[in-house]
């Protein structure tokens, strides 16, 4: 998860700083913004190779510099209250954390 947010508060960084500024330029901040949409479009149409590339291998990396595992909780034969999404902890943290932040 700090992967995801590192990742993407320095791409929102430029407009956050640009809307607070005392000179506000309106169509520099729109062209910002345009860039970022385009590039969380991206993001989204290309969510597995940059998941896989850019936010779990360097977390999987740190995992195991510690000495600890990337393993999926517990599940069991009917989840109600959570999702319960099989495969491997890739696909896991895929579709229950990254997904729903980019959305």
């Amino acid at each position: 998860m700090l992967h995801i947010i590192a990742k993407y508060s320095f791409i929102l960084e430029p407009i956050t700083q640009a809307l607070q500024a005392v000179q506000f330029d309106m169509i520099r901040v729109k062209t910002q913004v345009d860039n970022l949409t385009s590039v969380f479009t991206d993001h989204l149409e290309n969510e597995d190779l940059i998941f896989a590339d850019d936010i779990f291998g360097p977390a999987l990396k740190i995992a195991e510099d510690i000495g600890a595992t990337m393993t999926i909780p517990r599940q069991c034969g009917q989840q109600v209250h959570r999702a319960n999404v099989g495969g491997t902890s890739e696909e896991y943290y895929q579709r229950t954390i990254y997904i729903p932040c980019m959305d």
